[in-house]
């Protein structure tokens, strides 16, 4: 039984499914030999020319380039060189038309070629016939050569193979109508092709060499016979002729006439043991390896009724398509048609300065009336032509279907991509369908969604290397902080301070806390300095609340203290004559001091009470007593921190210059005011006021018994405030209502022609400043003055029974008088204070009737004496 290679060497074809037999029109061309053009003055030359990545460029504007020169790398395996076609210099690098159905810009190197006269020198140097395998394959891809039947793969690619190669195929068919470089190229190169095919052999080492061509291309046939007998190449080398039919010359159509062997879906030739090759490719490697020219040019057909010198032109590759027409003497025409390639597979062209590149084989310039406009599309009748006709056995009217709906899964169930876009459906199709047009659309809505699912895939791939990275490095670091613990531990347990470690860590922890952390040994004494702090914040605030208390009606009392001041002084005003033994009085006693006072606020009530007394009792003895020692003897109280008292020590001024101004001299003068007003200076100095207070208490009690020697030394503690103890003011007000009804007694007794502005000359000055040391003096001088005047009073008036000072200074039960040292001695409840009030009321009415019957008995006595 015969073997393919067998059936292969005997002759055998086989044939595809489908085909179709549209018009060649190749007469034009196919008798023209292959003409050289004028190398243009701009050659524009895309990055893309090739399948694959495009290349990078490798150098910039304004520099000059020699023919042959690399002007883009390739990128990547599937890329191709991009090289200088002619000498010049780079004008541009930028966006221009691309030679591309889509009718996009592409980044395009423009080179301005130099007026000189080109020689046909190599850019190479060319191989030996011993050179290796790697060193042709490398000269391959430096020459930047590409598959140059259409699809433009890199042949470096193709070659570079390390499968076993069963057949090396030549595709010299050209079935697409109007083309014939393949033919022309076979005709009059035959020799440098054979040669190339040799090259190919040499690198992939195939089992057998089919030089395919159609058998309308007698001549062709003939010439490349000829150039194997003359290269006397062994019998594996073969040229088959192959039936006419529309589309055999593409390469699975191709392989499968000619080995009966169908590719696989998804598999390359290669996985099947077969390599094609066109054979235009074949004599660029030929160029490439023997002659050392790199890809620079091709040959490309010219043809269509609007050129009048149509035929098979070698075209520097970069050469507008607008430039070789015109050189082939372009007519253009209303609604005229440019395609480049075949009229089958090729396409039209929306701008003809887009360059030839390295795929173009074929320009078409034809007009309408010889390549007619398609009819408008109809429905599909379902006449399954187009299934007739597929060369791929595919069913394009279901394909179309899917296409129009945008169902990708069907359209690759129905394995859209073996479809070779040879359009033998659509020329068939009676309803004008543009089939074609719709899977290419469709493969390229695919290929976008596929590449974005591929982004999407890395994308994710990289987000879990990074999130598995992230956790290994978490990892390690937790068990670099185990060990090191480890470590930590270790090392504590070998240690003798291990405890106060552990204490000062556990300290640090609770200040980050926020907690306060104390040594134990500091324990007691941190708790007794805590409560000596809270001992005198309580007395501080204690204090505070007394003085609040006092500020908050200062402004109202300050307006009595100035009433009182003018009472005090109209009562000085009025006395007339003092006697010079009050004035040694009044001097000695200003300098007396109560030491030992238990409480400031008592000791500033009875002063004022004091005070009072004493000013009643000197009008009434001694009317004629020096203003002098009535300044002297005059308190100075600068301070009054305790607004209640100054209260107290108004009403009871008051009171008093009340009851003088019923007796007083109408004809007092108003200006005994100004000179009444008491000196204040300030005495800074505690003990030596306490120390003069004691002296000037001693000469006060020698004056007094000099001036009385009948009193009995107990009156001067009659007459003495008690101030014991109990900061009470409810006691203080009772007090000073007790001492006011007593003033009154007096003063109507002693002197009832008082003049009425004694009233004002009374009250009690009060200027500024709260000072207790101030004071403290002044109620040492109230009380020895006291004690002075009642020593006299009861000298000149000592009756048992009609004497209303007795009865003040010592009230009875009877009289419904609470005694002052009795009062302050007491604790006395806020009802208990309302009810002395009530009974310091009714003495004072008493006081007044007891005054009215005195005063009565004094004037009878005169009448009668």
């Amino acid at each position: 039984m015969k073997t393919i290679l067998n059936l292969v060497d005997d002759g055998q074809l086989w044939q595809f499914h489908g085909g179709i037999y549209p018009p060649s029109r190749k007469e034009r061309t196919k008798d023209q030999p292959i003409s050289l053009l004028p190398v243009p003055q701009q050659l524009f030359i895309p990055l893309s020319q090739h399948s694959g990545a495009a290349a990078v460029v490798c150098v910039a504007v304004g520099d000059n380039v020699t023919k042959g020169q690399v002007l883009a790398k390739a990128d990547g395996f599937i890329s191709a060189n991009v090289l200088a076609p002619s000498d010049g210099t780079i004008t541009a690098i930028c966006q221009h038309p691309a030679c591309h159905p889509s009718g996009l810009t592409t980044e395009t190197i423009t080179l301005t070629v130099n007026d000189t006269d080109e020689q046909a020198h190599p850019v190479f140097a060319p191989l030996s016939t011993q050179a290796t395998p790697a060193e042709i394959l490398e000269r391959v891809k430096a020459s930047g050569i590409t598959g140059l039947g259409g699809a433009s793969f890199p042949t470096s690619v193709k070659l570079s193979t390390k499968r076993p190669i069963d057949y090396l195929i030549l595709n010299g068919v050209e079935c697409e109508p109007y083309i014939t470089a393949d033919d022309s190229l076979m005709r009059d190169r035959a020799n440098d092709i054979v040669q190339g095919i040799l090259t190919l052999k040499q690198l992939i080492s195939p089992k057998r060499v089919i030089i395919a061509i159609e058998d309308n291309k007698p001549e062709a046939i003939k010439a490349m016979e000829k150039a194997l007998s003359v290269a006397n190449v062994d019998s594996h080398i073969l040229v088959r002729p192959i039936p006419t039919v529309y589309p055999a010359g593409g390469e699975k159509q191709l392989i499968e006439v000619l080995t009966s062997k169908q590719i696989p879906k998804g598999k390359l030739p290669a996985d099947i043991g077969v390599v094609v090759q066109n054979v235009a490719t074949a004599y660029a490697v030929n160029q490439a390896v023997t002659h050392g020219q790199p890809l620079l040019e091709r040959i490309v057909t010219v043809s269509g009724d609007l050129v009048s010198r149509p035929g098979n032109y070698q075209v520097p590759l970069g050469t507008s398509i607008e430039t070789l027409l015109m050189q082939c003497g372009f007519k253009p025409a209303s609604k005229q048609k440019i395609i480049v390639g075949g009229p089958m597979m090729g396409f039209a062209l929306h701008d003809i300065s887009a360059p030839v590149v390295k795929a173009t084989n074929c320009i078409i310039a034809a007009s309408i009336n010889e390549l007619p406009d398609a009819p408008s599309e109809q429905n599909c009748i379902r006449c399954g032509d187009c299934e007739q006709v597929c060369p791929a056995e595919l069913l394009p009217q279901q394909l179309q279907w899917f296409a129009k709906d945008k169902d990708h899964d069907k359209l690759i169930e129905h394995d859209l991509f073996d479809c070779i876009e040879c359009g033998a459906c659509a020329y068939v199709c009676p309803s004008a369908i543009p089939l074609v047009q719709y899977y290419r659309v469709a493969k390229a809505e695919i290929r976008t969604a596929e590449q974005e699912k591929l982004q999407a895939a890395r994308a994710k791939e990289r987000y879990e290397l990074r999130q598995a990275r992230l956790e290994r490095d978490k990892q390690e670091r937790e068990e670099r902080s185990r060990l090191a613990a480890e470590k930590r531990k270790a090392a504590m347990a070998g240690n003798k301070d291990q405890d106060a470690i552990a204490a000062a860590l556990a300290r640090v922890k609770a200040k980050k806390a926020g907690q306060s952390v104390e040594e134990p040994t500091k324990e007691q004494p941190n708790d007794r300095v805590a409560a000596a702090i809270a001992r005198a914040k309580a007395k501080k605030a204690q204090a505070n609340s007394s003085t609040t208390e006092a500020d908050s009606t200062s402004q109202n009392e300050q307006q009595s203290r100035v009433a009182a001041a003018i009472a005090r002084a109209k009562a000085k005003k009025s006395q007339a004559k003092p006697s010079h033994n009050d004035e040694q009085v009044s001097k000695t006693v200003t300098e007396v001091s109560v030491e030992n006072t238990s409480d400031d606020k008592k000791a500033r009530i009875a002063a004022a009470v004091a005070k009072a007394k004493a000013k009643t009792q000197a009008k009434k003895a001694q009317p004629d007593e020096s203003p002098e020692a009535l300044e002297e003897a005059e308190p100075s109280v600068n301070s009054a921190a305790d607004d209640k008292k100054a209260r107290i020590a108004a009403a009871v001024a008051k009171a008093k210059a009340k009851a003088q101004a019923k007796k007083a001299q109408p004809d007092e003068s108003p200006e005994a005011l100004e000179e009444a007003e008491p000196s204040v200076n300030s005495a800074a100095d505690d003990k030596k006021a306490r120390i003069a207070a004691a002296v000037a208490k001693a000469k006060a009690k020698a004056q007094a018994k000099k001036a009385q020697p009948d009193e009995p030394p107990e009156a001067f503690e009659e007459a003495e405030p008690s101030v014991d103890s109990a900061a009470d003011d409810k006691k203080a007000r009772i007090a000073a209502a007790v001492a006011k009804a007593k003033a009154k007694a007096q003063a109507k007794k002693a002197q009832p022609d008082e003049s009425p502005e004694a009233l004002e000359e009374a009250e009690p000055s009060v200027n500024s400043a709260a000072d207790d040391k101030k004071a403290r003096i002044a109620a040492a001088v109230a009380k020895a003055k006291a004690k002075a005047q009642a020593k006299k009073v009861k000298t000149d008036d000592y009756s048992p029974k009609a004497t209303p000072s007795e009865d003040m200074v010592e009230p009875t039960e009877n009289s419904g008088i609470v005694p002052t040292k009795e009062l302050s001695n007491e604790g006395i409840s806020p009802e208990d204070a309302k009810k002395a009030r009530v009974a310091a009321a009714v003495a004072k009415a008493k006081a007044k009737a007891l005054a009215r019957k005195q005063g009565r008995h004094s004037n009878d006595d005169n009448q009668n004496s």
